[in-house]
């Protein structure tokens, strides 16, 4: 997201910040990631990080999903608190596609929201024909040996795609 701020700022003339959630579980990439922020810092680009507090883990969840939405549901208070203390006009939200749960508060903020999706075309198609999967081929349904078929993609077998998508009760 950092190489797609910069290129925005190239073009326009406003600044970004960027509200980062603290990892649930601490790892050893979190000196490197917060490494390579300062660095972007230091090139004084209107790029800005806030931490938002540390959250406990999420004690209830279903699967990886479950646990990712739960941890983003818990920072909810924070984002909100950020945003009404922010001395800049807050023009947009714009999230990772895990952090969807926010376009919630976003719409109650009255800011708009948009999604920023680090895949492939081929991957974005897939995820725009969800809905009409779905509906028209019972997607979700326990047929595993299904075909699926998604404009601009080759066939693929219903075992192929990801658990997340097999699985209605999946929060994202």
């Amino acid at each position: 997201m950092v190489g797609r701020a910069k290129r925005l700022l190239e073009c326009n003339s406003f600044s970004i910040t960027s509200l980062l959630l603290e990892p649930p579980i601490p790892d050893i990439t979190s000196n490197v990631f917060y490494s390579y922020l300062e660095s972007v810092q230091s090139l004084n680009l209107l790029i800005h990080f806030q931490k938002l507090p540390s959250v406990e883990p999420p004690p209830d969840f279903d699967g990886l999903e479950g646990f990712i939405a739960n941890h983003v549901q818990l920072h909810l208070p924070h984002v909100r608190d950020a945003v009404h203390a922010s001395t800049l006009q807050v023009t947009g939200f714009v999230l990772h596609l895990f952090a969807t749960l926010l376009m919630d508060l976003a719409y109650e903020l009255n800011i708009p929201s948009y999604i920023f999706f680090a895949s492939n075309a081929a991957f974005l198609g897939l995820m725009l024909h969800l809905l009409t999967l779905d509906e028209k081929m019972k997607l979700r349904s326990s047929d595993r040996n299904e075909v699926i078929r998604v404009p601009g993609l080759p066939a693929i077998p219903s075992h192929s795609m990801p658990e997340m998508l097999m699985n209605k009760k999946s929060p994202l």
